[in-house]
Formats: C-alpha cells, sequence, structure tokens
C-alpha cells in the first residue's frame, strides 16, 4: 500500500520490507507523522492563500467595472439633466438639511440677505425631487466607491496573507529548495554523454 520502497534491491520480498519497517523506531516514526502533517499545513495554507487572492482578484475586477459603470451613467444622467449637476445636488441636498433645521433668518452664506426659511426649504426639497436621478446615480457612484474600496482592501489582506504563508514556506523548504536548485544547475552543467 505503501509503495514498500526498496523492494527488489533493498529487500527480498515484501515480508522483509514489512519486518524492517516493523522493527524501525516508534519515536522515530510518530516525528515523520508530525513532520509530514506540518507539511501538509503549509501546502494547504498556500493553496487556501493563493485561492483567496484569486477570487478576491476576481471580485476587485468586478468591483471596478461597476464603479467605471456608475460613473458613466451618472455622466449621462448629468448630460440629460435640465440645470445642475451631482455636485449641485449634493450642495442642494446639504443646504436643505441645514436649512430645515436652522431658524435662521439671514442667509447663512452671503448674511446679508433676508431669507424665510420655510419657503426656501420648500423651494429646494422641489428642485431636488426634480434632481432625482441625479441624486440615485450620484448615491450609485458613492456605493461603487464604497464596494471597491473594501474589495481593495480585501484583496490587500489576501495577498499580504500569500505573502506570509509563502514566506513560511520558504523558511520551511529553503534549504530543500535550494539544495534542489543546485542539484538541478549541477545537472544542466553535466556534459551530454554519447
Amino acid at each position: 500500500a505503501v509503495g514498500s520502497s526498496g523492494l527488489g534491491y533493498k529487500f527480498k520480498n515484501a515480508e522483509a520490507w514489512a519486518r524492517a519497517e516493523a522493527s524501525g523506531d516508534p519515536v522515530a516514526l510518530e516525528e515523520t507523522i508530525k513532520q509530514l502533517n506540518a507539511d501538509i499545513a503549509t501546502i494547504e495554507k498556500l493553496n487556501r492563500s493563493a485561492e483567496r487572492v484569486l477570487a478576491s482578484k476576481s471580485e476587485l475586477k468586478g468591483a471596478r467595472q461597476a464603479h467605471q459603470q456608475a460613473e458613466q451613467t451618472l455622466k449621462e444622467v448629468e448630460k440629460k439633466a435640465d440645470k445642475g449637476s451631482a455636485g449641485l445636488a449634493t450642495l442642494l441636498k446639504d443646504a436643505w438639511n441645514y436649512l430645515s433645521k436652522s431658524p435662521d433668518e439671514i442667509c447663512p452664506v452671503c448674511e446679508e440677505t433676508r431669507i424665510e426659511a420655510p419657503q426656501l426649504v420648500q423651494r429646494l426639497g422641489d428642485r431636488l425631487n426634480e434632481m432625482a436621478p441625479l441624486n440615485s446615480s450620484s448615491r450609485s457612484v458613492q456605493d461603487a466607491s464604497d464596494n471597491l474600496q473594501a474589495k481593495q482592501t480585501l484583496y490587500q489582506q489576501a495577498t499580504d496573507d500569500l505573502i506570509r504563508a509563502a514566506g513560511s514556506a520558504l523558511d520551511r523548504y529553503g534549504e530543500e529548495l535550494s539544495q534542489a536548485g543546485e542539484f538541478n544547475k549541477a545537472k544542466e552543467t553535466e556534459p551530454e554523454k554519447a
């Protein structure tokens, strides 16, 4: 079941191989098992980290496309709007919020003109209703921007985790990899036998 390594050149038969295996040091065998389990855990961690990077990269690409689409839609809505832009809609919304809660009778911007806040709040509300598509598109851009930022953060975290996992694997297997590399280089530089 385990391939009975050495059978044929080191051992005469499977029974001889099994006797050699059975007479082995159980402590050494336990240590080997522990090392193999640690190797499996390291490889699984690398695989999970790599899969997370690929998944988060795909999600980031989708978030970028959604953000670009939302910005394009906002530009199209702004072109169709008779007056105003997303910036003006935001300004009017902020003014509406401020004036609907403020008892000011003097304009908070120029500090000279008398205003009638209830009528101004009503007019601002009417203009904001007219600009509803702009507000909706502007909100979509903000939501897409927030989502893009979140996906960028997740991608960066996944990449950092992969780098840490690769560093752990390099610490664990660096010497073996170096020896294998030296072996391969030596093998490549050997002259071909005729």
